[in-house]
């Protein structure tokens, strides 16, 4: 048991997830599995629900094979939420004494935060955000293992999959941030944190912002620098260019990249808004009935 995750962070996607587990990586009490792929220079295992199918279970736990006896050990997966009526019992089964911390935020601004990293990382290829909407995630082991793609509306539609969680953790076992308190009250959000997990309080000296929204400024060349053409691809490999030329694709999205505020690109029409708008209401109603406890009014504009 020594070597088991104890503490999962299980979503929502853009609610606050990697700034809550950058903080607690900075305390020597919990262990989070080395990564180099991630921001925040951890890894998301994503092993639970088959998210990642390439990992085994022995790769899981060897993961975590570095974890002292006395430390807490971390899986952040913000997928999990979303895979939530598979991935909440296969958690269980797994460490039945696990706790859960699931991190909600504004639908509106989770949806237009997300297509915007997603369009950034060339993982969404719609061309506007209207398009998004309508056809939604198509890249990724997401939506591979969703078989099909993946709509940002169901995404944010919480209350199934929260109520997956209640069902298979004890209240004491469960807990759940809304990203407003996190934002405006982090340091006492995250001793509270501290304290759920069962570690003494510690001090982080400064909480600064984590994963912040990044704005590219040719969006049509990002595409094309993100997703290649095959032609190019194999002219790389054909003529042994391939380090040179990922080295130069690199260099040219840092320079078309900005975490400048620049003009709103997850502009949506009326009559979509208004569409988004109904479906939204309807989910935070069905999420107020599950948390038993009203949601901020602003989750309703």
């Amino acid at each position: 048991m020594n070597h088991l995750p104890s503490l999962f962070i299980v979503g929502s996607l853009k609610a606050g997830t990697t700034a809550l587990a950058t903080y607690l990586s900075k305390n020597p009490q919990f262990y989070f599995p080395p990564g180099t792929f991630q921001q925040w220079g951890k890894m998301e295992p994503n092993y639970f629900a088959s998210i990642n199918p390439c990992i085994s279970k022995e790769d899981y736990l060897q993961y975590f094979s570095g974890m002292r006896a006395d430390q807490i050990g971390v899986d952040s997966s913000p997928w999990y939420l979303f895979f939530a009526e598979k991935s909440s019992w296969e958690i269980r089964e797994f460490n039945p004494s696990a706790k859960i911390i699931i991190m909600l935020r504004r639908p509106i601004e989770v949806i237009k935060s997300l297509y915007a990293e997603l369009s950034f990382h060339g993982m969404d290829t719609n061309r506007s955000f209207d398009e998004a909407l309508a056809y939604g995630i198509h890249n990724g082991a997401a939506s591979r293992r969703h078989n099909g793609p993946i709509l940002y509306q169901d995404i944010v539609n919480w209350a199934p999959q929260v109520n997956h969680y209640m069902n298979q953790f004890s209240e004491d076992h469960l807990k759940i941030i809304l990203f407003d308190d996190f934002a405006v009250t982090t340091e006492n959000v995250f001793e509270d944190t501290l304290r759920f997990a069962g570690a003494e309080s510690y001090d982080v000296c400064n909480f600064n912002a984590i994963n912040t929204r990044k704005y590219v400024l040719f969006p049509s060349v990002n595409r094309i620098l993100r997703n290649p053409p095959t032609f190019i691809k194999r002219l790389a490999r054909v003529t042994k260019a391939k380090p040179v030329c990922e080295a130069f694709r690199q260099r040219i999205i840092c320079l078309i990249t900005s975490t400048k505020k620049r003009p709103d690109r997850t502009v949506i029409s009326e009559n979509n808004m208004r569409r988004l708008k109904e479906i939204i209401y309807k989910q935070n109603k069905d999420l107020e009935v599950v948390l038993k406890r009203p949601l901020p009014a602003r989750w309703y504009d």
